[in-house]
């Protein structure tokens, strides 16, 4: 999923679950304030995503994409059908967002 169609959901009151998968010290260097995302690392997923809800569109987020594609695969894995990933991930997509500040990541 690209960052323009994430902002546009967003903007069109989408309900989407956000899934940080990125390590707590690149969250908390570069959080994303997107309210109601949930920071879950990738080395973590594997035994914690039962605690996923699943009545939304679950979008996996990280620092350049890899984990947030490998997070949407293995949670597509578990039987989880509504499940994309953002292209790019956070560091590409900040310039992206400095123009259009829906969707705010902290730097």
């Amino acid at each position: 999923m690209t960052a323009e169609t994430v902002q546009k959901r967003l903007q069109a009151s989408e309900r989407l679950y956000i899934l940080d998968v990125r390590e707590l010290e690149e969250v908390e260097a570069s959080p994303l304030t997107i309210e109601g995302t949930v920071v879950i690392s990738l080395g973590e997923l594997r035994d914690r995503w039962e605690e996923i809800q699943t009545d939304s569109l679950i979008v996996t987020v990280c620092g350049l994409g890899i984990r947030g594609y490998e997070a949407a695969c293995m949670l597509q894995g578990k039987g989880l059908k509504e499940v994309a990933f953002l292209q790019g991930g956070i560091s590409v997509t900040k310039a992206y967002f400095k123009k259009n500040p829906y969707f705010f990541i902290t730097c």
